[in-house]
């Protein structure tokens, strides 16, 4: 449903409802067309460390996928006596798999709960030390919740919001930051040039 939602451009509360005008069936359509031909995979299955290294070697080889997501390290099973050890566990096990198959592996991670309301940084990573690390990339998506226009006015939370990306590990190139914009209809981060 997100994937219909970020490339038709229809509310995903429309599409998870039901709520859909004559319109929009055309455009499901031929977006379902269009994400059929993607050559993209999704396992939702495997939880386990051996399972999530097993499914992504057969991404590649198999399939072959040239970039891999995985969301998130924090749902990842492994062996390890702490919460740290086993962040520890999955950051190495993903960066010697990385290097095997050849091809970006973006792993996804949460922050610290109190890492909310603030400009995050590297510190913020759950398990920080191991996936700074072991990372090639470290980047944010970032916006500030905003919940009143300044006039005691609420502001429509599906209107597109600031955010921006923040680079703050780069082992090839620079650190910085650029802008983007959130749509909370879709649930995206798009480049500002796109609006």
């Amino acid at each position: 449903m997100r994937l219909l939602s970020a490339k038709t451009g229809i509310d995903s509360r429309s599409i998870k409802a039901g709520r859909l005008k004559q319109a929009h069936f055309t455009q499901i359509h031929d977006a379902f067309g269009e994400i059929y031909d993607y050559n993209l995979w999704i396992d939702d299955q495997s939880t386990k460390l051996a399972e999530v290294v097993s499914s992504c070697r057969i991404m590649r080889r198999i399939k072959g996928c040239d970039v891999i997501f995985i969301d998130h390290a924090g749902m990842i099973v492994c062996d390890g006596d702490g919460v740290a050890e086993k962040g520890n566990n999955v950051s190495k096990t993903i960066k010697r798999l990385q290097r095997e198959l050849g091809i970006p592996i973006v792993l996804l991670s949460q922050l610290k709960r109190d890492a909310e309301g603030k400009e995050p940084n590297l510190s913020d990573l759950r398990n920080s030390g191991s996936f700074e690390e072991d990372a090639d990339v470290v980047m944010f998506l970032h916006r500030d919740r905003i919940t009143s226009n300044g006039n005691g006015g609420r502001v429509d939370e599906r209107a597109p919001q600031p955010a921006k990306i923040i680079v703050l590990k780069d082992r090839d190139g620079e650190i910085g930051e650029a802008p983007a914009l959130f749509i909370p209809s879709t649930a995206r981060f798009v480049d500002c040039e796109r609006t």
